[in-house]
């Protein structure tokens, strides 16, 4: 085939092509022109005619009031499935990002239909996680607390957490510490019981020995109101001061062997001066007592028991001689 009729053959495919694209560039738009032009049953007959379809692309006024626009049939319907238009027309959420103002004084971005039904009373506001623009302040102290909004309003409600700010404490034992500030509000106000532990030099009421203790043990030993030793540092021997103390305090335990008649029976026996003395606080306690009982009482207690016990042996003896005549029978 010679060069001129490549050629001829080649200009000739590309005229078919080229119509042939074209051809198919007119039904694609005449394709997209039909497309539009389609109509649900509810826009094509009369408009009382509840039936739509998804393919509707008639144009429809948004019923938001705030931006008004034209919406497509289908994508109204298509959000509210199972409804009519004029329903999914009033069940319709706008979806217009909105800046709104928060309780707060935040900005915050949302849909035009989330405002609507905060606005409405039908949603609460968002929760606010950004830095209150005011901080918390307490009302005793008049410290300041850095918080988020939603801290915030928790706080305003007496639920905010206890100042832990370190602030100095001076006591009547004039000690200055540090604290914590609710802590030192509640040692001011009496609610609590300060306790000083600054350890401080003393001495002891008793002994007049020097001593290192805490200034609330040092306090209590101050009102002791007791008597002093005689002579300063003499105790015991063999014992601390603390042990020789609690001995004054008891009877000493005397351990001679000492001569006493015993008061029941009269006769003499040993025994040690300690129990000696512990008998004789008995003898004398028992005697006491006995002053205090009047004698007649006594008598009359002598009397009914002598009764009873008689009226005892009388009901044997009857039971007794009732007994040997039946033994006596038998055998």
């Amino acid at each position: 085939m010679s060069n001129p009729s490549v050629r001829r053959i080649a200009d000739r495919i590309s005229v078919v092509s080229f119509r042939f694209a074209a051809l198919n560039i007119e039904h694609l738009e005449d394709y997209h022109s039909y497309r539009n032009s389609i109509k649900c049953d509810g826009h094509r007959r009369k408009p009382d005619v509840e039936k739509h379809n998804q393919q509707c692309h008639v144009k429809v006024e948004s019923p938001c009031s705030r931006h008004p626009r034209e919406l497509v049939c289908s994508n109204v319907t298509a959000s509210a499935r199972g409804m009519y238009i004029d329903k999914a027309l009033e069940k319709y959420q706008c979806n217009i990002r909105v800046e709104v103002s928060l309780p707060c004084g935040h900005n915050q971005n949302m849909t035009c239909y989330s405002h609507s039904e905060i606005v409405a009373g039908r949603r609460s506001w968002l929760v606010c996680n950004k830095e209150a623009i005011a901080p918390h302040e307490y009302s005793e102290c008049k410290r300041v607390l850095k918080c988020t909004c939603s801290e915030f309003d928790r706080y305003t409600k007496k639920l905010a957490p206890l100042c832990i700010e370190k602030v100095e404490f001076t006591p009547p034992c004039q000690h200055t510490i540090s604290l914590s500030c609710h802590d030192r509000q509640d040692c001011a106000s009496g609610m609590r019981k300060f306790v000083c532990k600054e350890k401080v030099r003393m001495s002891l009421p008793r002994c007049s020995h020097e001593m290192a203790a805490s200034c609330s043990t040092a306090e209590t030993l101050k009102k002791w109101s007791g008597e002093s030793c005689a002579t300063i540092g003499v105790v015991q021997e063999g014992n601390t001061c603390e042990r020789a103390f609690e001995l004054a305090q008891s009877p000493s335990r005397g351990q001679e062997q000492v001569v006493l008649t015993n008061p029941e029976c009269g006769h003499e026996y040993s025994t040690t001066c300690f129990e000696g003395k512990r008998l004789q606080d008995k003898v004398a306690q028992w005697l006491k007592k006995m002053e205090d009982v009047d004698p007649l009482e006594i008598c009359k207690r002598v009397i009914l028991a002598s009764i009873v016990i008689a009226s005892s042996i009388s009901n044997a003896v009857v039971k007794w001689c009732t007994f040997v005549p039946v033994v006596t029978r038998q055998i």
